[in-house]
C-alpha cells in the first residue's frame, strides 16, 4: 500500500508543477513527456507491485500447501507414535500378566514343595519316634531282664541248694524204705549192702 501511495503523490506533484508553470507550447511537450514518463513509471510500479503481489500470493500458497503437508506428516507421525505407544503398553500389560502368572505358578510350586517337605519331615519324625519307642522298649526289656536275671540266678541257686540238701534226705528215705520192704518180705538186707556200696 505505501508503494501505491508514493507514485500517486508523485503524479499529483507533477500535475501541480504543470499547472503552476503554465501552458507554453515548448513546455507543453516537455510536460507531456514528463507526464508520459510519470505514467510509464506508474505503470511499471503498478506492474512491479502486481508481480510482487503475485509472488507473495504464490509464496503464501506454497507455504500453506507445505504447511498442510507438514501438518499431514505431523498428524501421521503423531498417529504412528500413538499406535507405537499403544503397542508398547499392550506389550507391557502382556509382560506384566506373564510375570503375574509365573509368580503365581512359582508360589504354587513353592507351596507344594513346602507341603511335600513338611510331609516328609512328619514321616521322618514318625519313623524316628517309632525307632525311639522300639529302642525304649528294648531298653525296658533289657532293664527288666537285668532285674530278673539276678532273681532267676538266685532262685536257681536256692533250688540247687535245696536239692543238694534234699538229696541226702531222699537217699536216706530210700534206704529206709528198702530196708523196711526187705524186712517185711524176709529177704536179705539188700539195703545194708547198698549202703555199704554207696559209702565205700
Amino acid at each position: 500500500m505505501p508503494k501505491t501511495v508514493l507514485p500517486r503523490l508523485q503524479l499529483w506533484t507533477i500535475l501541480l508543477l504543470i499547472l503552476v508553470t503554465g501552458c507554453s507550447s515548448g513546455d507543453d511537450e516537455r510536460l507531456a513527456e514528463l507526464g508520459q514518463q510519470a505514467c510509464d513509471r506508474q505503470a511499471q510500479q503498478n506492474q512491479t507491485i502486481a508481480d510482487q503481489s503475485r509472488q507473495v500470493t504464490e509464496t503464501t500458497h506454497e507455504f500453506v500447501e507445505s504447511s498442510g503437508d507438514a501438518r499431514k506428516e505431523m498428524i501421521e507421525l503423531q498417529r504412528e507414535l500413538i499406535e507405537a505407544e499403544a503397542e508398547a503398553r499392550n506389550e507391557l500389560v502382556r509382560v506384566q500378566q506373564d510375570l503375574v502368572d509365573r509368580d503365581a505358578e512359582c508360589r504354587q510350586e513353592l507351596n507344594e514343595l513346602q507341603r511335600e517337605t513338611q510331609s516328609a519331615i512328619q514321616m521322618e519324625r514318625r519313623s524316628i519316634d517309632r525307632r525311639r519307642e522300639g529302642l525304649e522298649a528294648e531298653h525296658r526289656q533289657i532293664a527288666g531282664e537285668r532285674q530278673r536275671a539276678p532273681i532267676i540266678a538266685a532262685a536257681i541257686t536256692q533250688v540247687g541248694l535245696i536239692l543238694a540238701c534234699l538229696a541226702p534226705l531222699a537217699l536216706c528215705v530210700y534206704l529206709l524204705w528198702s530196708l523196711r520192704s526187705t524186712a517185711e518180705h524176709g529177704g536179705p538186707p539188700v539195703g545194708a549192702q547198698r549202703m555199704r556200696t554207696l559209702i565205700s
